[in-house]
């Protein structure tokens, strides 16, 4: 099996930028297992994978809003 580097993983810092967070905050998810963001450990690296981060903000969207009319 060859393992090949995934060019769509990126630090906790993109991460954070992506939600609008503090990249301490991704820490305190992580922690506290708040929300169901996956996440990678490569030694004391954490990483995630951008799909991963955008499927994450998709699934928080309400399905009760009011469409606009342009």
């Amino acid at each position: 099996m060859t393992l090949t580097p995934s060019t769509n993983l990126i630090d906790e810092t993109e991460a954070a930028k992506i939600l609008c967070v503090a990249p301490g905050t991704l820490r305190q998810w992580r922690h506290h297992k708040r929300y169901p963001l996956p996440y990678r450990k490569i030694g004391r690296l954490v990483k995630y994978d951008r799909a991963e981060v955008e499927a994450f903000i998709a699934s928080g969207r309400q399905s009760g809003q009011v469409p606009v009319d342009d």
